[in-house]
């Protein structure tokens, strides 16, 4: 299940500026060092230093220090990836859901179909069936010497024995 993420004051405050969020938009693409950011913004770094405080206060971006190297990074938190595209889950969520609906029409449908087109079994050994009514003609004409219809025999041919 999803997380809530809770709109607060500060939340707010700190996207209310339109340097906060063109960084917000520059983080999006990639993890950037703040003189990458201020090279973009045409900003001075000092400028963009200060908003990233305040966005990684409000928890929206997040600071990357590799001991041993020289650059520090940013990138966006969890929290403002949700913020800035919560479709995405309802998107994922949506696609599923019409593909399970899609699922069951088809299975219904075919439920549907076979019930009222029931197949007909093909007869695979017709010499057989023929054989078996010869016999039975054969059987007849010895008791009786009636004539026997060709209904008789197929009705004797198709019932269980």
């Amino acid at each position: 299940m999803e997380e809530e993420i809770k709109i607060s004051k500060d939340l707010l405050k700190s996207v209310s500026t339109d340097t906060r969020v063109d960084i917000l938009k520059l983080l999006e693409q990639r993890s950037m060092t703040a003189s990458e950011i201020s090279r973009s913004l045409n900003k001075h770094v000092t400028t963009v230093s200060e908003h990233l405080e305040v966005l990684k206060k409000s928890n929206l971006v997040v600071r990357i220090d590799r001991p041993g190297k020289k650059w520090v990074y940013y990138k966006l938190s969890k929290d403002a990836d949700k913020i800035l595209h919560p479709q995405s889950y309802y998107r994922f969520a949506l696609i599923l859901s019409v593909i399970a609906a899609i699922a069951i029409a088809s299975l219904f449908s075919l439920v549907y179909y076979q019930r009222t087109n029931p197949t007909t079994v093909p007869i695979t050994n017709v010499g057989f069936l023929t054989d078996q009514a010869n016999l039975l003609l054969d059987q007849q004409l010895q008791q009786s010497t009636s004539s026997i219809s060709s209904t008789d025999v197929v009705n004797t041919v198709n019932s269980p024995t």
